[in-house]
Formats: C-alpha cells, sequence, structure tokens
C-alpha cells in the first residue's frame, strides 16, 4: 500500500507556510514465524519543505506512527468484526 499527500484547491497553504511532502509505505504480510498472525511494516518519508530541527522531526515522526498504526489497526479489526457477523 502506497500514499502520497496530494495538494487540494479546497485546502490551499496558507500564505508564509510550507505544506509537507509525505510518502508512507505499508506491508502486510504472513508472519514469518507465527502461523495465523500478520506482519505489518510502515515507512514513512516526510519532507516539511522548511528548516526544522533533525530532533524535533524525529520525536514527531516516532510518536505519530505508533499512535496513528494502533488506531489504524483498532478500527480494521473493529470493521472485521462487523463484517463477518
Amino acid at each position: 500500500i502506497f500514499n502520497e499527500a496530494i495538494a487540494l484547491e479546497e485546502c490551499p497553504t496558507p500564505k508564509g507556510f510550507e505544506r509537507a511532502k509525505m510518502y508512507t509505505l505499508t506491508v502486510v504480510e504472513e508472519h514469518p514465524t507465527k502461523p495465523g498472525a500478520i506482519k505489518v511494516t510502515n515507512v514513512g518519508q516526510n519532507d516539511p519543505g522548511g528548516s526544522i530541527p533533525d530532533s524535533i522531526i524525529n520525536k514527531m515522526a516516532t510518536k505519530m506512527s505508533k499512535k496513528r498504526l494502533a488506531q489504524t489497526l483498532k478500527k480494521y479489526f473493529e470493521l472485521k468484526e462487523k463484517s463477518t457477523k
């Protein structure tokens, strides 16, 4: 699964700001050592388009990606449960 941020006319970049570029690759596969389990690998690349210290970007990216992944997996299993009833 590959995601890319896009620009929309309905959501213009405010004057004096830069819109970050974001690319995400998610791989969902069978777990190699646990039958019946899945392995999810999520790799992202973000370009803030300006100068932000690496330490701030790295801290935000680590926390946000874990939180977002947890939310996505929770929603996936909720939808899966509904679809099997």
